[in-house]
């Protein structure tokens, strides 16, 4: 599918992409690329550097120019793409993802001209273009990264392959939208792309296992989405080594407890979407747009936030086979089967998940493989709406005698 890519920018008309079987496609006032290990003759404006074992993947089909680059488990390996004297202004930043063995739940992107940082689930994320930040500051040369510093367990891989930059808060070009043509399983699935809408705060646990990535992990969470947005996640696997995020909605603080050791990053400004939140462009190319979480749930956002779930129900046998009662709230209850990249990576056909009617909220998910197996699986054990949260918990200070292990103290 993948050709050698020739990229030429025109700045305020369309980007084109010559010779492309894969195509930028989309119409913006200004758009740059960079892959991994790139030529300069591809990508005169950008070049790679990285830090730890990045192990080069060669003769993967989704990859683009048939390669990237992938490091295992919990190693802090960092890959950067370098974009050199472009335009100055406003970016968001889209990564293609299209490996199977990229399954790093929490990979984390970051932006060296502002400093900012963003966990985002590459295991469930759907196979195309997926949209990181809607907003990042640039001042003709930034640096953009992504790490492994939070994967949840050692089987687990931090994906790098092509990324691009886009000077422009909409999309021109558009083919197709997201929405489910039932509009039953459309309505659920519009709620879950935007469930930070639909309440004020929200507060519980839930239990996550994915075996394709041999992670086990508990997950209690207090999220506030009004006026003054924060967040405090504690995560505990099944060894029981306890992590903490906290966020005041500007700052995010990880606190690791066996090593004693944090991490502090500056949040993405959040910048409201515009146009729709998937679409194919003319040359067949997903593309999926992720809303920003202003109190930045982290690990917590696969219940509170589940825009990954909502995309996959895109495909078109999903459907509603019943309502019922769950944790006292009333659900819709969604049966649907992967595409064949999904069911690769996960190594599940089918799939089942409970969602808060009212809110979009996740609260159940079930993934099996052909003979029936559960592969993986989120089940939320308590959660309350809108009944306030102790907002002291979203305090980013560093604890004494901590080790600080953030790039940009």
């Amino acid at each position: 599918m993948f050709k050698k890519i020739s990229a030429v920018l025109l700045i305020a008309t369309l980007l084109s992409i010559g010779s492309l079987g894969f195509a930028a496609g989309d119409t913006f006032a200004a758009t740059y690329y960079c892959d991994n290990d790139r030529a300069a003759s591809m990508y005169p404006y950008c070049d790679n550097t990285y830090d730890g074992a990045w192990e080069k993947l060669l003769g993967y089909s989704g990859d683009a120019n048939r390669d990237s680059r992938l490091t295992k488990g919990n190693s802090g390996a960092q890959y950067f793409w370098r974009f050199w004297n472009i335009q100055s202004g406003e970016y968001n930043l889209n990564v293609w993802l299209a490996n199977y063995r990229f399954t790093n739940t929490c990979a984390e992107y970051a932006a060296n001209t502002d400093a900012i940082h963003s966990c985002f689930d590459q295991n469930s994320a759907a196979w195309g273009w997926n949209s990181i930040w809607n907003k990042f500051i640039t001042y003709g040369s930034p640096l953009v990264e992504v790490n492994a510093f939070n994967a949840p367990s050692s089987s687990s891989g931090t994906g790098a392959d092509l990324v691009r930059i886009i000077q422009a808060s909409t999309l021109s070009t558009t083919q197709e939208k997201a929405y489910h043509s039932n509009p039953e399983v459309a309505s659920i699935q519009k709620k879950m792309l935007n469930a930070i809408d639909n309440y004020k705060d929200i507060q519980g646990s839930f239990r996550i296992k994915f075996a394709n990535i041999n992670q086990d992990e508990r997950v209690d969470f207090m999220v506030s989405e009004d006026h003054a947005p924060g967040s405090y996640v504690k995560i505990t696997p099944k060894n029981g080594t306890v992590k903490e995020h906290k966020s005041n909605g500007k700052t995010l603080i990880q606190l690791n407890h066996e090593t004693k050791t944090l991490r502090k990053q500056t949040l993405a400004p959040v910048q409201k979407v515009q146009g729709p939140r998937h679409f194919t462009n003319q040359h067949g190319e997903p593309v999926y747009v992720h809303r920003q979480d202003p109190a930045d749930a982290h690990a917590a956002s696969k219940v509170t936030f589940p825009q990954n779930y909502a995309f996959w129900l895109k495909n078109p046998e999903n459907k509603v086979v019943g309502h019922e009662k769950l944790l006292q709230r009333n659900v819709t209850v969604i049966e649907g089967k992967h595409d064949a990249y999904m069911s690769k990576k996960l190594g599940a056909v089918t799939y089942k998940m409970w969602v808060d009617t009212k809110t979009g909220v996740l609260l159940k998910l079930s993934g099996k493989d052909a003979n029936g197996k559960e592969v993986y699986s989120i089940h939320v054990t308590d959660i309350k709406f809108d009944q306030g949260v102790d907002k002291t918990k979203f305090s980013t200070a560093e604890p004494l005698g901590w080790k600080n292990l953030s790039q940009n103290k």
